[in-house]
């Protein structure tokens, strides 16, 4: 076959390569009927536009572990920040429920509360802090308003079995969805990309959507998302526990990273891509 035909609109349009970038539910993938491997984690992920008087930190993102789920703030410029909230979904819901004056109350108490420390976790934090192990984190900007609406979105983990189809290419969350405790979501996702335009661009004389040039971009990238996807799967599963030893350990081992250039610029580079 010369193309590929795509159905948009009521339109029927014939491509030489379909990409399918349509999202976790991915009506692309459903169609190919590719087999996923996916759960979900009883998690639901608010996200909103927040603002603060505190413009000197325009380049800070922070992130703060409660045991209901991972909250941050990722910097926009000129005191905005984007918001991603997980936790629990009946809390969730009842954050939703919220008017804006109480939703930012309970933001800035969930950014900047004391957290109640367990006393195995803080015999190892005097530990760390003794052999100057332990960094305490930037003081969180005050929240006093809401840009915007506020949304949330169920939180899940899918990897497609394949990326590719007849003259198809998966991208994104079509292909794989992760939690955003990392952040790396839309960062996996410009990986698919990069990879899918290099092999484009490296076999000039193969038709757009050749299935060798196609396959090739589907080994190419499993290689690259696969241990990224398994690793911030394994972290989601370590920060929902409140296990006080476990917790302690995943504390303590932070610490150690931290201390550790390589090690810490070896993660950070592979999360850079």
């Amino acid at each position: 076959s010369s193309g590929i035909n795509a159905e948009y609109g009521g339109d029927v349009i014939e491509t030489d390569l379909l990409i399918g970038a349509d999202g976790a539910n991915s009506t692309v993938r459903k169609t190919l009927d590719v087999p996923v491997v996916s759960w979900m984690y009883d998690q639901q992920g608010i996200v909103c536009t927040l603002k603060s008087p505190c413009t000197d930190k325009a380049d800070v993102a922070y992130q703060r572990f409660l045991t209901s789920g991972p909250i941050a703030l990722l910097p926009l410029g000129e005191g905005l920040f984007s918001l991603v909230w997980s936790c629990k979904s009946a809390i969730a819901n009842e954050l939703m429920s919220l008017c804006d004056e109480e939703f930012i109350a309970r933001a800035n108490n969930a950014l900047q509360k004391s957290a109640v420390v367990p006393p195995a976790v803080a015999a190892m934090e005097t530990v760390s802090d003794y052999m100057g192990m332990l960094e305490y984190p930037p003081q969180t900007p005050l929240i006093t308003e809401i840009e915007g609406p506020r949304a949330k979105f169920p939180l899940g983990f899918s990897n497609s079995a394949r990326y590719i189809g007849p003259r198809t290419a998966l991208l994104g969350d079509a292909a794989h969805r992760v939690h955003p405790l990392a952040g790396q979501g839309a960062n996996i996702g410009f990986r698919g990309v990069q990879q899918l335009v290099k092999n484009i661009k490296n076999n000039p004389n193969k038709q757009l959507g050749d299935y060798k040039v196609l396959n090739s971009y589907e080994s190419a990238l499993q290689r690259q998302v696969t241990p990224m996807l398994c690793f911030i799967d394994g972290m989601q599963k370590l920060y929902s526990t409140s296990f006080d030893p476990i917790v302690a350990a995943r504390s303590y081992g932070l610490g150690i990273v931290n201390q550790l250039p390589f090690l810490k610029n070896s993660i950070l580079d592979q999360a850079r891509g």
